[in-house]
């Protein structure tokens, strides 16, 4: 990625990632850097109707805690679906906790000079009718 000094939405999207076999989606972990501004992670049936799975709109650095969200129900994601995460991020002025808004800023480990998206997730498999964790 290169996100441009001073773009205040700028949109980032993952290749697509086919799911062979019935899923059901238990828990996520997202992470982000200073500039995260939202994130999504998007299933695409095999009719083409998407749907959001986990959606952060609001998305701060701060609240991070490494273990991760689990979900009350799972969610059904099916066979021949493709996964996508949609990323957005704020490297304008505007964003309090954006350290140089008139850097570009590239993909890396360094919290306060790159940015990243990662979405982890916990995901059973259903074999005819059962669930294999």
């Amino acid at each position: 990625i290169a996100i441009p000094p001073g773009v205040k939405h700028f949109v980032v999207k993952s290749d697509l990632v086919p799911v062979r076999r019935d899923l059901d989606l238990w828990g996520f972990l997202a992470h982000m850097h200073m500039r995260g501004r939202s994130l999504k992670l998007m299933a695409i049936d095999p009719t083409g109707t998407e749907s959001v799975l986990v959606s952060i709109p609001n998305f701060y650095y701060g609240w991070q805690t490494g273990s991760g969200v689990s979900l009350k129900t799972p969610k059904r994601v099916v066979a021949g679906s493709k996964l996508q995460v949609v990323c957005e991020y704020d490297n304008s002025a505007q964003n309090p906790n954006n350290p140089d808004p008139k850097k570009t800023v590239r993909f890396g480990q360094r919290v306060d000079r790159t940015e990243m998206c990662h979405v982890g997730t916990v995901f059973s498999y259903v074999n005819d009718g059962e669930i294999i964790p």
